[in-house]
Formats: structure tokens, sequence, C-alpha cells
């Protein structure tokens, strides 16, 4: 099921205007953010991707692009194009995940993105569910070393210990009972 969804200001009119499906119309966009409130978002649903396309024009049509000097929205084009529920092959996929790979994040995103997950808090019924999830996985041995590193890293950094004077290293070369743990699960 497609449809156009608007976001509205507190006044009512509405500041972007979009196709989509499933939850698309409840997510922030590149440049564009969803309103927080969901009573200000306005969705019609349409029973093919065509008509909901053409309907999102005339949307942009009738309110206008602010970028072009004809109204009040902040879409950037005129709508009607995309490609929702496009699958890209294994080869195309893999290209994809090859290019990615080696890509860094600037220290600024890393930074903002250490600052957002500082903020989150899970909940104890959240963290039971994603115990859950886990339950029955098997971790393979590079995951426990890499696992392993980061907590003695984490050791380190958190006290300013020098690894070479460190006490602990002897004991994190040893399997500790978590990892005995998850060794036999695995």
């Amino acid at each position: 099921m497609f449809y156009t969804y608007q976001w509205l200001r507190e006044d009512g009119s509405p500041y972007y205007v979009g196709k989509g499906k499933g939850s698309r119309a409840y997510h922030n966009g590149i440049g564009h953010r969803a309103p927080k409130d969901r009573s200000r978002i306005v969705v019609q649903k349409w029973s093919d991707e065509a008509t909901a396309f053409a309907f999102e024009v005339y949307l942009i049509d009738f309110w206008g692009r602010k970028d072009i000097g004809t109204g009040i929205l902040h879409n950037r084009t005129d709508g009607g194009e995309g490609d929702s529920g496009r699958e890209f092959s294994k080869e195309h996929r893999k290209k994809l995940s090859v290019a990615a790979t080696g890509r860094g994040r600037s220290e600024v995103t890393r930074k903002k993105i250490r600052e957002a997950r500082a903020k989150q808090v899970i909940t104890e019924e959240t963290g039971k569910k994603i115990s859950e999830h886990h339950m029955g996985h098997e971790v393979s041995e590079k995951s426990i070393r890499v696992f392993r590193n980061m907590l003695h890293t984490r050791w380190h950094v958190n006290r300013a210990i020098v690894k070479e004077n460190c006490e602990i290293c002897q004991e994190f070369l040893l399997p500790s009972p978590a990892v005995k743990h998850l060794n036999a699960v695995a």
C-alpha cells in the first residue's frame, strides 16, 4: 500500500510533501525532519504507486516550493520520482559493500554518535528484549577476541593506565568465565 504524506507546521500548513510506504512518513528524510507530534502528519493511502506519485506531484504543485519561489514547501523537486521497492542484485550489493568498506567516519561524526548514544536510555523491558534476541546466537572466536580487546582498551582508557605496566593484561590473556561460557555455547 502506497501513500502520500504531508508534514505540517504548528499552524497546520504543510512544509513537506512526500510519497511512501511502510513507516516512511514518520522518519526524517535527507535535509527534512518529520514532526515529533504525529498528529501533524497527514497520510492519504492509494491503491498503487503511480497514483501516489501523481498525487505527490499535484500537492507539490498546489502548495509550491520555497526554493524556486512558488510556495511554502521545502521540497527540492516537483515529486513523482524515486525508486521505492527497488531491489539490487547480489552483485550490485557486493559492489556497494566493497565501495563502502574502509570508509571511515570523521572525528566530528564519531563524536556526535558517541554523544547521542550516551543520552540513550534503555529500559528494563527493552534490555530484556535485546537479551532474548541474542540468546542462542553463536559467537565466533573473532568476535570474542574483538570484545575482549574492547573491554581491555576501555579499562586502560578509563584509568589512563599504560598497557606495558598493566597488571590485568595477563588476566585478559586467559579466558574469563563469560568467554568460557560463550565458547561452550558455540
